[in-house]
């Protein structure tokens, strides 16, 4: 195309680039085939990617550009305060004329290259992934708050986009392709250990200074959307395999966020906690391979581990045991206007990823009585409805866990009845924050119905 020719070579003068990019956007929307065919023979995405880092080198990233490249409204309103808040004469004018001119047309090469990779389908995106200039780009605006949504949608676009090309008859694309594609996974799962650098406040530059939690909680919201997206099983097998992005190193990262030297249990830790934990339920949603890749590559005890170090000594939150028993029925739970209110379990929901049971059950013998209340009622209709649950159970060994746990509130029992105090749960809690009988009746449901499935001799010896 020569109008992409030409707007490669100009891209650096903003009414030409404007132009030009706004042309090839009618073009699009009016033969879309035919303008897709010609992309791709010229590998536009590519070509675009240049003339938007061209730009970048030119005049920075302007905000008002980047905002208007996903809503058109915002360049009006932007340019109509920019010149209401200038000065006077005509230099004023002029600079003003200047600005006006790169906001748009850095607006329209980013909004044109956005939609190219998320509309233009796997064959336009396999070109742009060997674009080393146009990733490059892409990740230097996925650190800049103004540009992250429009780069983390390019971004989730070019992963999801090779998975939906080679995904469904399950083989790999060309080399070069692959190596590219497992080079840009493994690119974007490194900037989770700098977004949490940023959320804890250290390492920030200039750009992601002040951005506190926002690059964590976005970055993490785009895996999420690409695993939830079309080609999502294929991405989430291709990070499973032993060969997939180095060895699988999308597990090791996600937990490894909770390795940050700031507790747990302040707004933003218990935020990243919580994020933490959604990614890793949609790392292994649905899949055997997945979750065999991480009891590979890191394993629900570690995890559990992880958890416990990062929270320190609060008492686990309602929000962090609702979200370890999502990853455990791989399935999102109502949330109940009172934690203490047991059950709340949907028709039809089983546990599905028995090693998050112990996870669960450690952090709930942490929690508060309402939210320990809530945990176990949960777990027991789930006992109690299931076979797939009950086994489970079993295969994670939850009933000596059970067990163990209710010799430890018998003895709390014990002692409330003689007036002491108790020990079990957190450091924090006396007689008058615990209800023994309530959590020994929840146990003993849970651990009746994990016994009517599979009792062992040791089990046995530990009830009595």
């Amino acid at each position: 195309l020569a109008v992409l020719e030409t707007l490669v070579a100009r891209a650096a003068q903003p009414a030409a680039a404007a132009l030009l990019a706004s042309s090839l956007a009618r073009l699009r929307d009016v033969a879309p085939r035919a303008t897709a065919v010609a992309l791709l023979r010229v590998n536009g995405p590519a070509r675009l990617g240049v003339a938007a880092a061209a730009q970048a080198d030119a005049w920075g990233v302007h905000p008002a550009a980047a905002a208007a490249a996903t809503d058109a409204s915002v360049l009006e309103d932007v340019q109509s305060s920019s010149r209401a808040g200038g000065g006077e004469g005509k230099d004023a004018e002029t600079e003003w004329e200047t600005s006006r001119s790169r906001v748009a047309a850095q607006a329209a090469v980013l909004s044109l290259l956005s939609s190219v990779l998320e509309d233009g389908g796997a064959a336009l995106g396999a070109g742009a992934l060997t674009a080393s200039p146009l990733i490059d780009l892409l990740f230097e605006l996925l650190w800049r708050s103004e540009t992250r949504h429009l780069a983390l949608k390019s971004l989730v676009a070019l992963i999801t986009g090779h998975c939906v090309q080679t995904g469904s008859s399950g083989s790999r694309g060309s080399r070069a392709a692959d190596d590219a594609w497992d080079a840009l996974v493994r690119r974007f799962l490194q900037t989770l250990p700098a977004a949490r650098e940023v959320a804890a406040g250290r390492g920030a530059s200039d750009v992601t200074k002040g951005q506190g939690f926002g690059p964590l909680s976005d970055i993490l919201a785009g895996l999420r959307a690409a695993l939830a997206g079309p080609g999502g099983s294929a991405l989430r097998a291709r990070l499973a395999s032993p060969a997939g992005a180095d060895g699988s190193p999308a597990y090791v990262q996600v937990v490894s966020l909770l390795n940050a030297e700031r507790g747990v249990a302040t707004a933003e830790g218990e935020a990243a906690a919580l994020e933490c934990v959604r990614t890793l339920r949609s790392l292994l949603s649905g899949s055997e391979t997945a979750a065999r890749a991480f009891g590979r590559d890191v394993g629900y005890e570690t995890f559990a581990h992880a958890l416990e170090a990062a929270w320190g000594a609060e008492p686990v939150s309602e929000a962090l045991a609702r979200s370890v028993l999502e990853l455990a029925v791989d399935a999102d739970l109502p949330t109940t206007a009172d934690a203490s209110a047991s059950g709340g379990v949907p028709p039809g929901a089983a546990i599905r990823n028995a090693g998050a049971l112990p996870v669960l059950l450690t952090l709930l013998r942490r929690a508060a009585l309402p939210v320990r209340l809530w945990g176990l009622g949960a777990l027991a209709d789930l006992l109690e409805n299931s076979v797939r649950s009950r086994a489970a159970a079993d295969q994670s060994d939850a009933l000596g866990f059970l067990l163990d746990w209710f010799a430890e509130e018998a003895t709390a029992a014990a002692r409330v009845a003689a007036g002491g105090q108790s020990v079990s749960g957190t450091s924090a809690e006396t007689t008058e924050t615990r209800d023994p009988d309530a959590v020994l009746e929840l146990l003993s449901r849970c651990i009746g119905r994990c016994a009517s499935h599979s009792l062992s001799a040791r089990h046995f010896r530990g009830a009595f």
